[in-house]
C-alpha cells in the first residue's frame, strides 16, 4: 500500500525535490498548508495582500495536478504523477529508485492520458539520462536515442529511427558525444537490414 500526497504545480516542484532529498512526505493537507501560509494575516483579521490571495487561487486551481506516492515503511518517494488541467488525464509519470531516491524513469502520455508518447530512462546512481524512446502510438517505436554520461552530463551518441511498424530501421544517426554534432547518417533499405547509403558530415 502506498501513501498519496497532493502537490501543486508551480509550488509542487520545490516540494517534490525537497521530499526526494528528505525521503519523507509533507503531511500537511492542502487546507492545512493554506491555513499555515495565511495564519498571520487571519489572526490580525486583515484583508490578505494580493500576492497571498493569488497564491491561494493558484493552489486551489491546481491542487489535483500532481500526486506523489510514498513507500509506507521508509517514507521514500516512489512515484510522481502529473495531470492535465482536468485533474484526471495523466500527462506524465516519474518513477524513483527506492534506495538512491533518484529518478529512474519518466513516462509521458498523449492527450488521452493512456497512450505512451515517450519514455526516458535514467541511471539510478546519478540520474543521468541513458535512453529516450519516442512512440508512434504507444507501442510502435519511432525514435530510440542513446546517451552516455561524462562528468555528470548526458551526451547523445546515437538515434535510431524506425519505420511505422516500430521494428524496421529506417536510418541511424551517429553523434560525436563531446560536441553532439552529427558524424554520419546511415540509411537502410526497406528490409531495415541492408544499408542503402551512408552520409558523413564534413
Amino acid at each position: 500500500m502506498r501513501i498519496n500526497k497532493i502537490s501543486f504545480l508551480g509550488f509542487g516542484q520545490n516540494q517534490k525535490s525537497s521530499v526526494k532529498k528528505k525521503g519523507t512526505p509533507n503531511n500537511l493537507s492542502a487546507n492545512a498548508e493554506l491555513k499555515s501560509n495565511t495564519s498571520r494575516y487571519d489572526e490580525a483579521d486583515t484583508v490578505l495582500p494580493d500576492i497571498i490571495q493569488a497564491d491561494i487561487r493558484h493552489k486551489e486551481k491546481f491542487k489535483n495536478l500532481y500526486v506523489e506516492d510514498f513507500d509506507p515503511v521508509t517514507g521514500n518517494l516512489l512515484r510522481g504523477t502529473s495531470y492535465l488541467d482536468d485533474g484526471k488525464t495523466v500527462e506524465c509519470i516519474e518513477d524513483y529508485d527506492p534506495v538512491t531516491l533518484n529518478k529512474i524513469k519518466e513516462t509521458g502520455y498523449f492527450d488521452d492520458g493512456k497512450t505512451v508518447s515517450y519514455t526516458y530512462d535514467y541511471d539510478p546512481e546519478n540520474e543521468d539520462l541513458l535512453k529516450a524512446t519516442y512512440y508512434y502510438d504507444g507501442k510502435a517505436i519511432e525514435i530510440l536515442a542513446e546517451y552516455e554520461s561524462k562528468n555528470g552530463v548526458s551526451h547523445i551518441i546515437k538515434e535510431t529511427h524506425y519505420r511505422r511498424d516500430g521494428k524496421t530501421v529506417n536510418y541511424i544517426i551517429d553523434f560525436d558525444p563531446s560536441t553532439a554534432n552529427v558524424l554520419c547518417t546511415t540509411y537502410y533499405k526497406a528490409d531495415g537490414i541492408t544499408v542503402d547509403r551512408v552520409e558523413k558530415t564534413l
